[in-house]
């Protein structure tokens, strides 16, 4: 044999390897199948879909025996074949995934088609029928493999609405495809109890659509930030710091599903870096490190935890003054926030913390939202250090937790909210710790009494408070008593505090004082007269007079405190 030979037949052998890797590859591919009546709007949502994440998705060239029409071409549309062709080889096993003849033509999806997408490493996207989606549920080489989307109008009066003003043709031929597509709206719903790995998509607020949609497509895959993507992101253009070159400043990719934060990274001049709504883990953050200039950053609603949370430490730019990791599952294990030095706004809203072991060193930190957390009791803010909230705060929310008490906070001069509600206070103890408080809710806890507002007093900066839901509340007057130490309260339970509450709270408090001087008046003239008695025995004893001059003195200073000497 030839050198010649012997080179090409190597190569052909290579060749036939590259093939089956790929096809093993391939294989591995998940498949995202649409389905659904015509006039849903499967293609608007699937447009969307390959436009945000091309680099995830890719549709399959499918088989079709209708003619090509102007500016369609064979192999990039469709393959357009002959219907005789193409019921033969449906009939051969293995060829086509689904296929199906409507309106007199022949449309299908090779397993060939499915493959070559799967060996870009993307998924294939169908858009088939009722009964495509059904062959591919029932086919053992993509079935396992494919996740599905049924997508459907509002209503059938809706679709019907769509199609006769969408379809240029004849009134028979449109009251024809509307009685297919009722049927197919039936079809549809059976076969969807039948699979049970389906998510039904509701096309009627179109963005609702494109969430929902892009969320049973990170359900079949982790989804990648593309550059399109984040071309359409940017936003907020502006002045780099220390120059003249103008570049966007604002990254806004909330609600995009996103399972990596990959090229982020090519856009250093960032400030503002929207990334909620994502499926990010701790380990996935590392683009974010070189965002020297990063002020703003939202992490909310994504899928940080345990796993990796030191590795924040690394990631996040110490630049950070507002951060949002809300509605994760971080633990009390953040060290990583000592780092962020320069932190004014954290929200931590929704996760597994149970400790603050980080707080008191933020010292420039004015806003704390630990809201739906596992503070129990008597372990966050007593049983650690005195510091574990930083003096800065001017808003703190300690709401949904278990706190049992607030009696050894620490001196917070300058806050002014504190949101509290829904724990399991009985008393007032440790707010005389937030003299300077604004605004106060304390609703959902379990005051039980009108006499434990009386320590309210001390607050005398308070114009909102809110103690709805306590026991207290069951009492008739409770709003009267809670205003009464409070004349300055604008709102109370949300609502406003209406003058002619203000003038009973002030009678009220003014007749409680009232009975008060009265009582003690009626204690000192019984005291002046039993000393007047013990004077006369004094004297008939001989005694000097200065111990009752000192009682009658000590007696006028009593009353005259009172405001009421003459009596």
């Amino acid at each position: 044999m030839s050198d010649h030979a012997a080179a090409a037949n190597l190569q052909k052998a290579q060749r036939g390897r590259r093939t089956r890797r790929a096809t093993v590859v391939g294989r591995e591919q998940p498949v995202l199948v649409f389905f659904g009546p015509p006039g849903a709007g499967k293609s608007t949502v699937i447009r969307k879909l390959l436009a945000d994440y091309p680099n995830d998705f890719q549709t399959c060239v499918t088989h079709t025996s209708r003619a090509p029409r102007e500016g369609e071409s064979d192999g990039v549309h469709y393959h357009f074949r002959s219907a005789e062709k193409l019921r033969e080889s449906a009939g051969k096993p293995g060829v086509f995934v689904e296929w199906v003849e409507a309106y007199g033509n022949f449309y299908g999806t090779s397993r060939y088609a499915v493959e070559a997408v799967a060996r870009t490493g993307r998924s294939a996207i169908l858009d088939l029928n009722v009964e495509g989606a059904r062959q591919v549920a029932d086919n053992k080489l993509v079935g396992p493999r494919a996740s599905f989307i049924y997508v459907v109008p509002p209503s059938a009066d809706a679709l019907e609405g769509r199609m006769r003003t969408s379809a240029e043709m004849s009134e028979e031929a449109i009251a024809q495809r509307i009685a297919a597509a009722r049927e197919e709206l039936a079809a549809g719903a059976e076969l969807v109890e039948i699979l049970g790995r389906c998510t039904t998509v509701v096309n009627d607020v179109l963005a609702d659509a494109h969430a929902a949609v892009r969320a049973a497509a990170a359900d079949c895959r982790p989804l990648r930030l593309s550059s399109a993507l984040a071309q359409r992101s940017l936003a907020q253009l502006g002045q780099v710091a220390h120059g003249d070159t103008l570049a966007y400043l604002a990254m806004k990719l909330g609600g995009a599903e996103l399972a990596s934060a990959t090229l982020v990274e090519e856009y250093p001049s960032l400030q503002t870096v929207d990334l909620s709504g994502c499926r990010l883990k701790c380990t996935n953050l590392g683009p974010l490190a070189p965002l020297t200039t990063l002020l703003h950053l939202s992490l909310a609603r994504n899928r940080l935890g345990v796993m990796g949370q030191d590795e924040l430490a690394d990631v996040l730019p110490p630049s950070i003054i507002t951060l949002d990791v809300s509605q994760n599952e971080l633990t009390s294990g953040t060290a990583w926030v000592h780092k962020l030095r320069r932190l004014r706004s954290l929200k931590a809203a929704h996760n597994r913390i149970d400790a603050l072991p980080f707080a008191g060193e933020l010292h420039g930190l004015t806003s704390l939202d630990l809201s739906h957390n596992f503070l129990a009791a008597d372990e966050m803010l007593i049983a650690t250090e005195i510091h574990c909230l930083p003096p800065s705060l001017r808003h703190l929310d300690l709401s949904h937790n278990g706190l049992a008490t607030l009696k050894r906070l620490p001196p917070l001069p300058h806050l002014m909210t504190l949101e509290v509600a829904h724990n399991q206070l009985d008393n007032f103890d440790g707010l005389a710790a937030c003299s300077t408080l604004c605004e106060l809710n304390l609703a959902h806890n379990a005051l039980a009494t009108v006499a434990q507002l009386a320590p309210l007093k001390s607050l005398q900066g308070l114009h909102s408070l809110r103690i709805a839901g306590n026991p207290l509340c069951d009492f008739e007057g409770y709003r009267l008593h809670a205003l009464c130490p409070l004349p300055q309260l604008h709102t109370l339970d949300g609502g406003a505090a209406a003058v002619e509450e203000r003038v009973k709270a002030i009678n009220v408090h003014t007749a409680h004082g009232a009975n008060a001087a009265w009582e003690a008046i009626e204690y000192v003239a019984t005291a002046k007269e039993a000393l007047e008695v013990a004077a006369e025995a004094a004297a008939t004893a001989g005694h000097d007079d200065a111990m009752w001059e000192a009682l009658e003195q000590s007696a006028t200073l009593f009353l005259s405190r009172w405001g009421m000497a003459s009596a």
